[in-house]
This record gives C-alpha cells, structure tokens and sequence, in this order.
C-alpha cells in the first residue's frame, strides 16, 4: 500500500508542472500530426525538369502540414525553378507558385496550388517523370466543395495538402509514375 501511495505522489509530482488538467505525458504533443517529410534531395547534376517537380513537392510537404509560411517560401524556391524550364505548363507553375508565395492565407495558397498541381500532373503525364522516384497522383474528392482536386507526392501514404490536418489521409493514389515514365 506504502509503495502505490509513493508511486501516486510521484506521478502527481510529475504533473505538477504540466497545465492544469493534463496528466501523464504531453498528449496534446503526442496526437498532433508529424509535419509532411521533406522529399529526398535530388542529385547535384538533376534536370531543369526535376529540380522543378522537386521544388513542387516541397510545397506539398509544407500545405499538407498547414504551414503558410513555409509554403509561401517554397513557392518562391518554386516560381524560380519554373523560371528554368520552358513551356507553357512551367508558366501556369511560376505563375501559380508567385500567387501561393504573395499570401499568408492558406486557403488562397491552396487555391493557387491546385493550378500548379494541374499543370505538374500535365507535364508529367506528357513528359514523362523527371525524378529518380516514383510518384504519386493523388485525389481529393472532397477539396473544394466536392469538386475535388489532384496532386503530385512521392508517397504511396495519402498526405492531404488541400486539408492539412483537417483531413490529412483523405484521398486515393489515381496513378503512380516510375523514373521516366508517363501517361500511356
């Protein structure tokens, strides 16, 4: 009895600095989602057209983890790299990624990011994967009222960038493209 008193002191001692209801480890923390991965680093001598989708990728990572800030820079590292590669898909995407990197509000950053998405998805479907992976063109079909809304990852594990944490596994893998490959 002495030592299940000692061992309940103890516990309460441990909480006494946490805020007041929480007991036990930090829960909060715990159910929280993990921030998105960051994509492999591409190799040195990568393509215009890999550095491009590799730039598009990191800013599915930071929406998926309801970053605004991060997104707006990604978008930026995106614009440019779009700068890179001629065509008018790459055009839709710099002009996309300066609309996602000139607002804090990521509802509109989304909006944004679902025309470069569009125009990514054509590219590769066209012209092929450009990166050393496989990815990934996934479905939303509850994104924007239920029109829905496709993206590129280079997971098989669905990372909502249109919901983030709201709705962070909703969707379905349409397609995926092995290095090179493209839409038969």
């Amino acid at each position: 009895m002495r030592i299940l008193f000692l061992s309940f002191a103890l516990f309460l001692a441990g909480c006494a600095d946490k805020s007041p209801g929480a007991i036990g480890p930090d829960i909060a923390s715990a159910q929280a989602p993990k921030p998105a991965p960051e994509p492999a680093p591409l190799p040195p001598d990568a393509s215009a057209a890999a550095k491009l989708a590799d730039a598009y990728l990191r800013l599915t990572a930071r929406l998926s983890s309801d970053d605004a800030a991060g997104a707006k820079a990604a978008a930026a590292k995106l614009g440019e790299t779009a700068a890179a590669v001629a065509g008018a898909q790459a055009a839709q995407i710099k002009a996309a990624a300066a609309e996602v990197a000139a607002t804090a509000d990521i509802a509109a950053q989304r909006e944004a990011y679902e025309r470069a998405s569009n125009a990514l998805i054509a590219m590769v479907e066209s012209a092929g994967n450009p990166l050393p992976r496989i990815v990934y063109v996934a479905r939303c079909p509850m994104a924007f009222d239920n029109r829905g809304a496709r993206w590129l990852q280079d997971s098989s594990a669905i990372r909502n960038p249109y919901f983030g944490a709201g709705m962070l596994t909703c969707g379905s893998v349409e397609a995926q493209y092995a290095p090179g490959a493209r839409k038969p």
